[in-house]
């Protein structure tokens, strides 16, 4: 069974998503943002080169010369299931979607709709299980990789929690009781 086609049509849509609703919210001569939005592109690049790679020969970085279906699937699961989450998740931002570890200056309250229910994070959330989908389907060694880049939006995430603090104040508090920072 080949599930690589499918892997490659969620690779496309996901270039696709993330072209057609990128955030605006870099502040003109912050070299803090720049700094951000550098380290997103560079991680984005070589998430996107070690992808494509991938994509155009699958036995190129697996650990295994003969692919395990169950394996697979359940990469496939999770790939399905992150792009689900990023999708509804970005779609009930709607507008206020921003820079990662920032809030919009005109965001006028809290957003806690959807899968912001059940999760603080669910885009992060989506994001790390599409990344971790993708590598177990191609059971790739690469996911290995993936450490960096949670351990980095874990601390992304933190200075986000922190401008929601400060600009939601006790709304933001009660919401961090209620619902869990990841899943």
């Amino acid at each position: 069974m080949n599930l690589y086609p499918l892997f490659l049509i969620g690779f496309v849509y996901i270039l696709l998503f993330y072209l057609f609703t990128q955030p605006k919210t870099i502040k003109k001569n912050s070299f803090r943002d720049f700094l951000k939005v550098r380290f997103l592109k560079i991680g984005g690049i070589f998430e996107s080169v070690s992808i494509l790679l991938q994509l155009i020969n699958p036995q190129l970085l697996r650990v295994s010369p003969t692919p395990i279906i169950m394996i697979q699937l359940l990469g496939l699961v999770f790939f399905i299931v992150g792009l689900s989450i990023i999708t509804w998740a970005k779609i009930t931002m709607g507008g206020n979607w921003a820079l990662p570890g920032s809030v919009k200056d005109n965001q006028k309250s809290l957003i806690t709709s959807g899968p912001f229910l059940f999760s603080r994070n669910p885009i992060y959330v989506g994001r790390i299980l599409t990344l971790i989908g993708f590598e177990l389907g191609l059971q790739s060694w690469l996911m290995l990789i993936l450490i960096p880049d949670i351990i980095a939006t874990h601390f992304i995430i933190a200075e986000e929690e922190r401008s929601l603090y400060k600009k939601f104040g006790k709304s933001y508090e009660n919401y961090t009781n209620k619902v869990r920072r990841y899943l």
